[in-house]
């Protein structure tokens, strides 16, 4: 069994003090979302897909993007363990020497972590740092395409309403000094594991092939439409 957390555009419905502002080491150049704000993610698809563009500057020096940070429903207490974590997404380019998400195939930014709301802190590292090297540029510019690969994960032990925390970063270094816009997508319906196919509703998620228990009482919710609807149980696939 795995459990597997997709993307949403609404914000973080989860009590306690969460993360104001990104806990990479990285300094950004350029954000999406602000530093403060903290999306959803949970074991539900989306129904309307969400893209976040982001206008780089013109130069072939690395740039970090930052577009979002994504949060659990709260976790129960217990180990997770060092896994392959898959890390699926949509992206798009205006233009190939935008070199996004990667140029040509290698590695992305990952920085996925444990919060403990209860005391506004951060409990340890899944991994901050590379993924491996699995990734593919986006092949056609101006359109929509999957982006899929893994990521090496460390152990941790956490305890009940820890949440898990993502941060959707990439560095890229462009081929051209011209000024490019690189867009992602989430919050589809649909989602879709070969990389550089075409789509337009996309599902985007990392996923872990453990199963990992809610906190006790936590109740694991649907997004629709940007906001929180009704309840339904833990989703594991």
């Amino acid at each position: 069994m795995a459990t597997k957390l997709y993307f949403h555009q609404a914000t973080s419905t989860v009590s306690g003090t969460l993360p104001s502002t990104n806990q990479s080491a990285l300094t950004l150049n350029l954000l999406s979302d602000a530093v403060t704000v903290n999306r959803s993610m949970n074991t539900i698809k989306g129904t309307t897909q969400v893209s976040k563009a982001i206008a780089t500057t013109g130069t072939t020096v690395q740039q970090n993007l930052y577009y979002a940070r994504f949060i659990s429903m709260p976790l129960g207490s217990q180990t997770i363990s060092a896994n392959t974590w898959d890390y699926n997404f949509a992206a798009q380019c205006n233009n190939l020497a935008a070199n996004f998400p990667v140029d040509t195939s290698g590695p992305v930014y990952i920085n996925c972590y444990v919060w403990r709301p209860s005391t506004g802190a951060k409990v340890g590292t899944i991994l901050e740092g590379n993924s491996n090297s699995d990734f593919a540029e986006v092949s056609i510019s101006a359109a929509e395409k999957v982006c899929n690969g893994t990521f090496s994960g460390s152990s941790l032990a956490i305890q009940n309403n820890d949440v898990l925390c993502f941060e959707m970063i990439f560095r890229i270094t462009q081929a051209t000094t011209n000024a490019r816009t690189d867009t992602v997508y989430y919050d589809g319906t649909t989602e879709n594991t070969t990389d550089n196919t075409t789509v337009s509703n996309h599902a985007s998620f990392i996923n872990t092939p453990q199963t990992l228990s809610l906190a006790s009482n936590s109740i694991d919710m649907t997004v629709t439409g940007g906001a929180v609807t009704h309840p339904k149980p833990i989703q594991i696939v």
